[in-house]
């Protein structure tokens, strides 16, 4: 009998509607932005900015994002070096993890840590409130060497991707990673013959699991 799982992600859509709803120190979440994504229920998320090359501001409703896997398919000319994205993944698992990045970094920490780690170094003063260099270098180094390869598992959270886009599907407005679960589902159903018959030394008994089933001959040339 093979057991088998797999990582899951239920399909996503290819676009959506999304809301921020507060950013920086008005926070709910203690991150970058609190938004609220069409598809995903009512939950509030928190976000975080991965493109400085365009602007978006707390109130803004966002009529058209396109959605991506961080994982896998996402634009990656999007950012200065799109390599890195497994350290983006690393910070948010751990951001309250026995880790626990949020409580040793400030959300603007984290937020210009991810942004050094995307952006080729580059950062900004906009909405991040108080912020060590220092600790953000730090944060970003950490990613990249205790992260190293990381890919989230079944029960990890995996970033995804919103990048708002106008009716020419140019990107118009600041895109944001928000992470959900990713869910083990077993993936595999096995089944296994055995066969018994007069002229085999073969027993029926102690096959395991329940998706396996036997077959044995049956003579009834003998019956009334």
């Amino acid at each position: 009998v093979v057991n088998c799982t797999a990582n899951t992600l239920d399909a996503l859509p290819t676009s959506t509607t999304f809301v921020a709803k507060a950013q920086g120190t008005n926070s709910a979440t203690g991150s970058y932005f609190d938004i609220i994504v069409d598809g995903f229920g009512e939950e509030i998320f928190g976000a975080w900015c991965i493109d400085l090359d365009e602007q978006l501001t707390a109130g803004l409703d966002v009529l058209n994002a396109k959605v991506y896997n961080s994982l896998e398919g996402w634009p990656s000319d999007l950012h200065e070096s799109p390599q890195n994205m497994f350290a983006v993944n690393w910070i948010l698992n751990n951001l309250d993890s026995d880790l626990n990045l949020r409580d040793a970094y400030t959300y603007g920490e984290i937020q210009t840590a991810i942004w050094i780690l995307l952006e080729d170094g580059r950062t900004s003063t906009g909405g991040v409130g108080t912020v060590d260099p220092e600790k953000a270098q730090e944060l970003s180094a950490r990613a990249l060497e205790e992260g190293a390869g990381y890919e989230p598992g079944c029960g990890d959270l995996v970033g995804i991707i919103l990048v708002p886009v106008d009716e020419n599907h140019i990107v118009n407005k600041q895109s944001v990673i928000f992470a959900i679960p990713l869910e083990c589902r077993s993936e595999c159903d096995e089944t296994a013959w055995a066969r018994n018959s007069a002229t085999s030394n073969d027993t029926c008994g102690n096959l395991p699991g329940g998706n396996w089933a036997t077959y044995f001959k049956y003579d009834d040339s003998n019956s009334e």
